[in-house]
């Protein structure tokens, strides 16, 4: 489909809704079940403090219920929410490609047969997308220093400092996007694709800037400002619960970590899902008509161990010689 022809964000982001309120349910499910292990801890710090007249303990308590969150989080991103969003991503990409689905399909079920097609199994998905992660940050790094040569020119720096702090929020995006690519080439080898991805998105990121800034200042304002209010909310809740101060600090820490996870929602539930159309999308408009470079290859493959990981997986252990030269 030619550029000019693709949806826009706004357009792919409304016919993606079945998946856009999938992956809210499945968030919403998720901090309900942190919340309800919040509350459980919650009550055994309570007991532990009637019990030991508040001698430090329920900040221990705390401190598990915090580790506790961590496996939770690490447990449910493995297993559930990341195939969510890359199904998510087969959809767009579809779309983007093709200008719909074909009549009559689920998109649940379409994602989910797209990923599996490609990917053959959910751990092959992981691996791939650990690599793929891992080079896009190593790369946004070397583009980083690169930039930041430019620094020392009078009335740059500011800008350069700019550019280097969204290059580093936009990582996951990006992978999205590079996966977005890998999703779109069937029946080319996964990780050949997953090495060109990476070198276009490393050829084309000046055209993504833009796209990402923007986004980078939604997820921004909306995670602050949804952690202030509900933070705010909960401490004063906290103070006309109990004058222990003990009490008081166990509820503060709770607190502390629903507005925390509350906030995550918010940005996961209505910021991440349009973040992700529109890197998709910008992504591969910005691609079009465009040939990965050997030459940049070699460059991110002397930068990058997670891409020479890719390659060695490709059989390649270097770029080939010759290829069109570096572009973007």
């Amino acid at each position: 489909m030619p550029p000019q022809a693709a949806p826009s964000t706004a357009n792919l982001f409304f016919r993606t809704l079945p998946y856009v309120f999938l992956r809210m349910l499945v968030y919403l499910l998720f901090g309900f079940a942190l919340t309800l292990f919040l509350g459980l801890m919650g009550a055994i710090g309570f007991l532990v403090a009637r019990l030991f007249q508040g001698a430090g303990l329920p900040l221990v308590v705390g401190l598990i219920a915090f580790m506790g969150l961590i496996s939770l989080w690490v447990l449910a991103q493995r297993y559930v929410l990341y195939l969510v969003k890359i199904g998510h991503v087969a959809v767009i990409t579809e779309i983007l490609l093709k200008g719909d689905l074909p009549s009559g399909t689920n998109q649940v079920a379409y994602g989910k047969d797209k990923v599996i097609k490609h990917f053959g199994s959910a751990s092959a998905l992981f691996l791939v997308d650990g690599l793929v992660a891992g080079t896009v940050r190593q790369v946004m790094n070397w583009l980083s220093r690169m930039a930041g040569c430019l620094g020392s020119i009078p009335g740059l720096g500011l800008t350069v400092s700019v550019a280097r702090r969204i290059l580093s929020l936009t990582a996951n995006y990006i992978d999205e996007a590079v996966m977005s690519y890998i999703l779109r080439h069937e029946g080319r080898d996964v990780w050949q694709t997953a090495a060109d991805g990476v070198v276009l998105y490393a050829q084309s990121w000046r055209k993504l800037l833009g796209t990402a800034a923007r986004f980078v200042v939604l997820v921004a304002v909306g995670w602050t400002a949804g952690f202030i209010v509900i933070l705010a909310s909960l401490l004063g809740v906290a103070r006309t619960l109990t004058p222990d101060t003990a009490l008081q600090a166990l509820y503060g820490f709770i607190a502390l970590v629903i507005s925390f996870i509350a906030a995550n929602l918010i940005r996961w539930i209505l910021v991440d899902p349009l973040a992700t159309v529109a890197m998709v999308t910008c992504f591969n408009r910005a691609i079009e008509g465009e040939q990965p470079s050997y030459d940049l290859k070699a460059k991110i493959a002397a930068v990058s161990g997670k891409f020479r990981q890719i390659m060695q997986r490709t059989g390649q252990t270097t770029a080939p010689a010759g290829g069109p030269p570096v572009a973007g």
